[in-house]
């Protein structure tokens, strides 16, 4: 393959990546101009991820100063955090004590941010290191009571629905001489900008006092509550399931032109330069060209590619995303005309698949901009891949007879 048609190869793979991308992405994700992501995870996503947008800059700390203390029938008191911040290379932190007439004790909230991903360790970790012992850990859904929605796609009713997040749980405890003398429950989940910005990071967590012998369900409870009321505070919320624009376009004949439009023209860009005619050449260089050019291409070869690439197709899905080998098929393609047209037509269409697929890797781990929607589609091209590659297997192993 020449390099002119190598070039445009490179040209429209980009242009169909960059397509297929905006089509699996919600509008507002486009229209928002700052748009973060709470999760409970770090420095990846889970299906736990909830797209928001920021009301308040986390990373200036004079802005954060000015983070309500009275929250509902909460009053918050600061903690001077200037030490941890110089220890923990934090860019912001704020750190509160709140309380409230109908409860015994404090709620503690904290607010960390950093572009140090040093700072950041799991709170597992920090308490353990604090002399604490785990007790239990999992996940909490903390209801958002009157949460602000963004009002692109939403009506106004629908801007006032409750919604919720996720956080993780964690109980833990400390003892002396074999009694336990303290015992906390913490919430907390991460903030993160995605897909290119993962080294900036913010936690947020809520943390309690809990009884010693007794159950820590109320104290829960209550902890949830004040984490559902702050949340709002911070972020506007879309909605979980907000459909992609690719969705919106489908409602209407414009729309799926405009879809169709979109996916051909880089298919085009792909295909074209393979159809351009070969300049002239006299015929010493013209065969010299010949010899230089001609594809190494073995059924066999290709054969055990796509066995390769069937296996990769019908293995049992791990949450991985594993690339498909397209080596021997990039040199051959020119050769495989000499194949029955139905399979020339069935393998055709099996490595389009694999590009589209191949593309969808790409975009996920070299730009991190992994999502549920990307695995859905990668999984659906496995599926697609493997049916044709059954049939296109029998016919390779008879045509090498």
């Amino acid at each position: 393959m020449s390099f002119y048609k190598q070039y445009f190869t490179i040209i429209g793979l980009l242009a169909l990546t960059i397509v297929i991308s905006i089509l699996l992405l919600p509008p507002s994700m486009i229209l928002a101009h700052t748009v973060t992501f709470i999760d409970t995870k770090s420095f990846r996503s889970s299906p736990d991820e909830t797209p928001v947008r920021t009301k308040m800059d986390i990373g200036n700390i004079e802005h954060m100063r000015g983070f309500p203390k009275a929250i509902g029938k909460w009053e918050g008191i600061d903690y001077e955090t200037s030490e941890i911040e110089a220890r923990l290379h934090a860019d912001v932190i704020l750190m509160r004590a709140y309380q409230s007439p109908d409860f015994y004790q404090s709620i503690f909230l904290l607010i960390m941010k950093s572009t140090d991903p040093g700072t950041f360790h799991r709170p597992s970790v920090c308490y353990s290191a604090l002399g604490y012992q785990i007790e239990e850990m999992g996940k909490e859904e903390i209801p958002l009571l009157n949460a602000e929605w963004v009002s692109y796609w939403r009506s106004e009713a629908e801007q006032k629905a409750t919604g919720s997040i996720n956080a993780n749980r964690l109980v833990v405890f400390k003892e002396s001489n074999g009694k336990v003398t303290e015992r906390r429950v913490v919430l907390y989940f991460y903030v993160k900008e995605r897909p290119f910005s993962d080294d900036e990071l913010t936690m947020i967590r809520v943390s309690a006092l809990v009884p010693i012998n007794m159950s820590y369900d109320g104290v829960l409870s209550l902890s949830k509550e004040f984490m559902g009321e702050v949340v709002p505070y911070l972020f506007e919320f879309y909605e979980h399931k907000e459909k992609i624009i690719a969705a919106h376009l489908a409602e209407s004949g414009a729309g799926w032109l405009l879809m169709t439009v979109s996916v051909i023209i880089p298919l085009a860009i792909i295909i074209y330069p393979r159809r351009l005619p070969k300049k002239p050449f006299d015929k010493k260089r013209e065969t010299t060209a010949v010899v230089e050019e001609q594809p190494k291409f073995t059924i066999p070869e290709l054969l055990a590619e796509v066995e390769n690439n069937h296996r990769i197709a019908t293995e049992s899905w791990a949450g991985k995303l594993l690339p498909f080998y397209t080596s021997v098929w990039d040199r051959s393609v020119e050769a495989v005309h000499t194949l029955p047209a139905n399979l020339q037509g069935e393998l055709r269409q099996a490595y389009v698949d694999m590009g589209l697929a191949n593309s969808i890797v790409w975009l996920s781990t070299e730009l991190g901009h992994r999502s549920h929607n990307l695995d859905e589609s990668y999984i659906k091209l496995c599926t697609s891949i493997a049916a044709r590659l059954d049939g296109v297997i029998p016919l390779l192993k008879r045509s090498d007879n």
